[in-house]
């Protein structure tokens, strides 16, 4: 699993990379009524990372072929990690 950073709707929000797709950890809380921090920063942090994981891990497949995937090219980018404080 890749995560990347990037600026979506003016605020940085961590996405899992699927080859050129993204998968907003925003929209997988949505639909699968999880809880995951939804910036790399509080992934790491709260010690989520891990538990993600195994998670997307076990759920990708049915993911994919569900799931509005959005393409990287042409988004904004942000460091993978940048520490608030």
């Amino acid at each position: 699993m890749k995560l990347v950073n990037i600026i979506e709707q003016g605020k940085e929000q961590a996405a899992i990379l699927d080859n050129d797709s993204i998968l907003l950890i925003e929209d997988i809380n949505t639909k699968y009524l999880t809880n995951w921090s939804t910036t790399i920063w509080d992934l790491i942090q709260y010690k989520e990372l891990r538990h993600l994981e195994t998670w997307y891990a076990h759920n990708k497949f049915g993911m994919n072929s569900s799931f509005p995937l959005l393409h990287l090219q042409g988004r904004k980018t942000a460091p993978i990690i940048s520490n608030p404080s």
